[in-house]
């Protein structure tokens, strides 16, 4: 009988026709190779990705970028590519591509995407020095040919100053911590910080009221004209001070302490006046349980802010006007 099979109760040994018996003491090798081979194989293929799982994030972009590419050359395709595996590219290469360096190949539906965006879009900064080093134009239209009426102005720039981070629940902010990386490449290579088509609602400066401090404080050390026109020709530190709501605070506040508001006119100072009265009679004035009040009741900061504000700009309000009760007596306010 089978050595192996001793341990096989004895009515299924007997049962086993003495043919097969023989035919496996004869192969007995054979059977043994065969077997090992087929675990070793069921092994291999239980430790390969399933085919339906999903992708890489390297692989998404592989895929995104050969999209974003597929019409255009390919020594800016091969390029792309490097971009989204997060190569930092040579740049007398990107020199090389010439005018294709600020090209895109649309390739519809899809937006078009130059070799800046792509870079800013995979988060690769190193890719975004050596293109700008290489003189991408940051500026360059993107898609100028986009049927979209908001894509067909669409630039680096543009895109740079509008890339939102992750929210920052607890600070009630985007985490514009790369944009800022971005922002200070664009600037180092001496990207212009006042730049923007007449088209725009406004000046860069504009872009950071999610709560970008810092971006708003690089884009003031860079040179940035906060007087400069909006679409409606109105100069925007002065919409900011007198439309924007309590998010504008520690803008206006910072803009004051630089000195910006210094100069302001009577007119403009007593436009700034009025709506600042309004907003804070709303703060003051409203009972506790008005709807308004949970947006409302910190504009004591916004008090602070425009009391620097004209006190810079050398003006004394008068001390029967509402405004300054409000501003400088109202206990609620201004501390």
């Amino acid at each position: 009988m089978l050595d192996c099979m001793c341990w096989w109760p004895y009515t299924i040994r007997t049962m086993i026709p003495e043919f097969i018996i023989s035919i496996y003491r004869r192969y007995r090798l054979v059977f043994h190779v065969v077997a090992v081979a087929l675990v070793a194989a069921s092994l291999l293929v239980s430790i390969q990705p399933s085919s339906n799982s999903q992708p890489t994030e390297e692989q998404d972009r592989h895929e995104m970028a050969m999209l974003d590419f597929a019409l255009a050359p390919a020594s800016l395709r091969e390029m792309a590519l490097r971009i989204a595996a997060g190569e930092a590219p040579d740049v007398d290469a990107l020199r090389a591509l010439g005018p294709e360096i600020d090209r895109s190949y649309p390739n519809r539906p899809r937006i078009g995407e130059t070799l800046l965006t792509a870079a800013l879009r995979y988060r690769n900064l190193k890719a975004i020095d050596a293109l700008l080093e290489a003189g991408a134009d940051p500026h360059a239209l993107i898609d100028p040919d986009s049927s979209s009426s908001r894509a067909v102005r669409w630039t680096f720039f543009y895109r740079l100053l509008t890339d939102r981070g992750p929210w920052i629940e607890a600070e009630d902010r985007y985490d514009s911590t790369y944009s800022n990386e971005a922002l200070s490449l664009y600037l180092k290579h001496g990207g212009d910080p006042n730049h923007y088509p007449p088209e725009n609602a406004s000046p860069p400066l504009g872009a950071t009221l999610d709560g970008n401090l810092m971006g708003f404080e690089m884009l003031l050390d860079a040179g940035a004209d906060p007087w400069s026109l909006n679409y409606a020709g109105n100069p925007w530190l002065m919409d900011l001070a007198i439309y924007s709501g309590k998010i504008a605070t520690p803008y206006i506040h910072r803009l004051a302490e630089r000195g910006f508001y210094d100069d302001i006119t009577d007119d403009q100072a007593d436009r700034i006046l009025q709506w600042a009265n309004r907003r804070l009679k709303t703060a003051t004035d409203l009972g506790a349980a008005a709807p308004a009040r949970a947006y409302y009741g910190d504009l004591g900061d916004n008090a602070v802010a425009i009391k620097l504000l004209i006190e810079r700009s050398g003006r004394e309000l008068p001390r029967d006007s509402e405004i300054h009760r409000r501003l400088y007596i109202d206990g609620r306010l201004g501390k």
